[in-house]
């Protein structure tokens, strides 16, 4: 499992797929959108929020 990033401190690139937590205590990532900036997220088509944490994906390995 891949390390977190600080969103603020260490923001995730612009118009891509990352798991977010929005609290250190919440238990579940949550697969989100960055905007086009990167800086925030959109939910519910128009609400901007910013997770406190967020990592990458991490890619399925092909299984033989």
């Amino acid at each position: 499992m891949s390390a977190f990033h600080i969103w603020r401190d260490d923001p995730p690139p612009r118009d891509t797929d990352v798991l977010a937590k929005y609290g250190l205590l919440d238990k579940d990532w949550q697969k989100v959108r960055t905007c086009k900036r990167g800086c925030c997220v959109i939910q519910y088509g128009f609400t901007m929020v910013l997770p406190k944490y967020w990592k990458e994906v991490e890619q399925e390995q092909p299984h033989d």
